[in-house]
């Protein structure tokens, strides 16, 4: 039985625009009130869509808005371990405000690849995923696709983790520095288990 191991690192380096630099530059010195988003502009985003990250940080057009709102908002992204930059403005026209984020995408998240020790024929056993929380993992379990049985394809854990694991742990608050996956392929039986950590 043979396990393999890649690592995949998410490390942020994190710039978050203030609030009070923002306004002097875009917007009146004071919002009116009550203010609400008339746009909502995600700019920079590859990995996610800006449906994904505006549901993340409960943000939508027709929403009420506030200094702080759009503060936590940027603040809950540059935490998240996403994104290496987050920066916003907003512009505010009688209540109706105008928000952009500027957003770079972390590069740190490495491809796996398991060379050539996982064959055509090697069927799924079981993925197991740990240190996050239970709601997490259980958001993941539903959402990977290959069941056990089935052929195993060893460019979806990297399709996963892009496509749908960043997004959901986004969602779901949890904040990742680090990651790992391990194979394990039991040869005779030819089947592979796979593991994914979560720091």
């Amino acid at each position: 039985m043979k396990l393999l191991t890649c690592r995949a690192v998410v490390v942020a380096v994190l710039s978050v625009c203030p609030w009070s630099a923002v306004s002097r530059s875009f917007a009146p010195s004071q919002a009116p009130t009550p203010s609400h988003i008339a746009a909502l502009r995600f700019n920079g985003l590859n990995l996610f869509t800006s449906e994904q990250v505006s549901s993340a940080i409960g943000l939508r057009v027709g929403d009420p808005v506030s200094p702080s709102r759009l503060a936590t908002a940027a603040d809950f992204l540059a935490k998240s371990g996403a994104f290496d930059d987050v920066n916003y403005r907003y512009s505010a026209d009688d209540g109706a405000v105008t928000v952009e984020f500027r957003l770079v995408e972390t590069k740190k998240v490495l491809p796996c690849f398991f060379d050539n020790f996982v064959w055509f024929s090697d069927r799924m056993g079981q993925v197991h995923f740990s240190g996050i929380p239970e709601r997490a993992v259980n958001d993941l379990a539903d959402g990977w696709k290959i069941k056990p049985g089935e052929i195993y394809d060893g460019h979806y854990p990297l399709e996963f983790m892009r496509e749908f694991a960043l997004s959901k742990l986004l969602k779901n608050g949890v904040t990742v520095k680090e990651s790992s996956t391990s194979l394990q392929r039991d040869k005779q039986k030819a089947i592979v288990d796979l593991y994914f950590v979560f720091h």
